[in-house]
């Protein structure tokens, strides 16, 4: 990924480096890219100390704050680290001979509170992956069961192909239709679907993301 600017130092983050929007033109000018980089920085940084003294703060795009290679990377074992005002997303390019190409993202609260929020995980998934890609959650055997943080896992395939299961068409309420649902429901007492933020949807987001996918199409083998 192209290194746009200096160096950023964030307090209990180390050696933050290059970073670029999460949505939106990779290019532009460099003072251009400098300010939007410094915008989201500061949002990540507010968010953090927001999230660890209690609060849940509004979105903020993802923002990669550690690059392949760099220090961070190579302590943790990740290729990259992203943030944003709620959330860390640790990156990694996993083997998986037969199968094309993987990105597992390890996502945690900045205070390690257990957060189970879909439409959360789906935005995450499209700012750092993509919107072409597409991911999944695994349930495994108990024999490979990890259970030791609040921790969650996507696991991301090749922009270039998909799951052979799953829904066939996209079918998405708009907020008006969610509001109508909710007062038609008031009968029973509570909601039939909660309402959207302005985050859940992929406004904005990159085809394939932030990370650089390898070349690879349906055809090729991998691993």
């Amino acid at each position: 990924m192209a290194v746009t600017g200096s160096a950023e130092k964030v307090p209990g983050e180390q050696g933050i480096t290059s970073v670029e929007t999460a949505c939106g033109s990779a290019g532009g000018e460099a003072t251009e890219a400098s300010t939007q980089r410094d915008s989201l920085l500061e949002a990540f940084k507010d968010g953090l100390q927001v999230v660890q003294d209690g609060g849940w703060p509004d979105w903020s795009p993802m923002v990669q704050t550690h690059e392949r290679g760099s220090s961070f990377c190579a302590d943790v074992g990740c290729d990259y680290s992203f943030a944003n005002s709620r959330y860390q997303v640790l990156v990694n390019f996993e083997a998986a001979p037969g199968w094309p190409p993987v990105v597992h993202l390890k996502i945690k609260a900045h205070d390690k509170r257990c957060v189970r929020d879909w439409r959360d995980m789906q935005r995450i998934k499209n700012e750092i992956c993509g919107t072409e890609a597409e991911g999944v959650e695994l349930y495994p055997a108990e024999k490979r069961l990890v259970d030791e943080v609040n921790e969650f896992h996507i696991f991301v395939l090749h922009p270039a192909t998909g799951f052979p299961f799953g829904h066939e068409h996209r079918a998405t309420a708009t907020p008006e239709q969610v509001t109508k649902n909710n007062q038609g429901n008031e009968v029973r007492g509570k909601p039939w679907q909660r309402t959207f933020e302005d985050h859940h949807n992929a406004h904005g987001c990159l085809p394939r993301g932030q990370i650089e996918w390898p070349d690879w199409s349906p055809g090729s083998v991998s691993g």
